[in-house]
């Protein structure tokens, strides 16, 4: 069933405008890499990618991941298992195209950054969803992202699927923890395996 967790959207809403206007973004999932075209990177195509965010057989894809200038502190996202529980073998797995996702079914993405305001390093394999509405950031056992799995985010922003965590044990990669979500969170509400502060943009407010 929806959880209604209410915030006032205009102000949420303006936040996030603010937030993505500060890293210097644009609305989206995911953002292509800027080369040079003098490149030897745009050439190589011996992994089926090219770097306008497609790969070289026409399959849709995010940008390779290779670390972000824009969050110099952030880990690199690399496996790091502790034993035990691990949130992140499926939801959360790394990637770097939306292919590499398609284990998840229908709606399967790599993420890579969210509004251009927080990093998701080495990728996060995910899949859309559909919140009911601007004043529901979560889902739980969302009818998209199945049973056990919560529909997060802001409708019209940023939707996905993730598992609800409640210790960093369970986040098994460098760069993530156990959280509330970046920027819009507030205390009291579910917490997800996703990028720690140093991926978050320093400067983007709190709604």
């Amino acid at each position: 069933m929806p959880m209604n967790i209410q915030f006032p959207l205009t102000v949420g809403v303006a936040s996030l405008f603010l937030a993505t206007a500060l890293a210097s973004g644009c609305g989206t999932v995911s953002k292509n890499t800027e080369t040079s075209s003098n490149s030897s990177d745009t050439n190589d195509t011996s992994g089926g990618e090219t770097t306008d965010g497609e790969t070289t057989d026409g399959t849709a894809g995010s940008e390779t991941d290779g670390g972000d200038t824009d969050f110099p502190g952030c880990p690199d996202g690399a496996p790091a298992s502790d034993g035990g529980e691990n949130l992140m073998e499926d939801y959360g797995r790394p990637c770097e195209v939306d292919t590499d996702c398609e284990f998840l079914g229908d709606g399967a993405k790599c993420v890579h950054t969210i509004l251009d305001v927080a990093h998701a390093p080495a990728g996060y394999c995910s899949r859309d969803c559909d919140l009911p509405d601007g004043n529901t950031k979560y889902v739980a056992d969302d009818p998209i992202c199945g049973a056990g799995v919560t529909c997060l985010g802001v409708k019209g922003f940023f939707e996905a699927c993730s598992l609800e965590c409640t210790s960093n044990d369970q986040c098994q990669r460098d760069g993530y923890e156990c959280r509330l979500l970046p920027i819009v969170g507030a205390e009291g509400e579910p917490k997800f395996c996703l990028m720690v502060d140093e991926c978050v943009a320093s400067d983007a407010p709190p709604p």
